[in-house]
């Protein structure tokens, strides 16, 4: 389906950050990020060992098949997969200029959020070591509890936030 055809697909044009004066495009108020591979280098290696933890192929969805485990055996594939994870943080590394276009959007007041299929630990471990002083709001992991898609969640927490006075 081209993008023309599909609305919600179309490439959306907003003011330059730098400045709207002059600028008839809606201003940018806000970036959602995902974390590895995006914030963080990629570490694909994780992938291999999760799906070997749990002795599935490497065409089934490792979160998937947890779910679609039998609820007794759900924490224990959930405990494999953190572990892995656990183990990769210690060689967790920013992408390079993350800082400073992190800097930068902070500067532009820019609200920032996170939605990753990672748990909260390896997230905040990010943060924690790379991104001290910066917010991210909402973050969304798959720890997050929620009733509906992620996209949907995000859009509810900021508009709840801005209602609030949040920013």
């Amino acid at each position: 389906m081209s993008a023309i055809a599909c609305k919600h697909l179309c490439p959306r044009k907003f003011a330059p950050l730098s400045s709207a004066e002059g600028s008839t495009a809606p201003p940018l108020k806000g970036i959602v990020f995902d974390v590895d591979g995006t914030l963080c280098l990629p570490q694909h290696h994780m992938f291999s060992e999760m799906r070997e933890a749990l002795g599935i192929d490497r065409s089934i969805d490792i979160l998937q098949h947890i779910r679609e485990l039998p609820t007794a055996d759900q924490a224990t594939a959930v405990a494999k997969v953190q572990a892995v994870e656990r183990r990769a943080m210690a060689d967790q590394k920013p992408q390079p200029g993350l800082v400073r276009l992190m800097d930068y959007l902070k500067s532009r007041g820019l609200r920032r959020a996170l939605c990753t299929r990672n748990f909260e630990t390896p997230v905040q471990n990010l943060i924690n070591n790379h991104l001290d002083g910066h917010i991210f709001l909402p973050i969304i992991t798959r720890d997050t509890p929620m009733r509906e898609l992620p996209m949907r969640h995000l859009q509810r927490e900021c508009l709840c936030k801005r209602s609030r006075g949040i920013t």
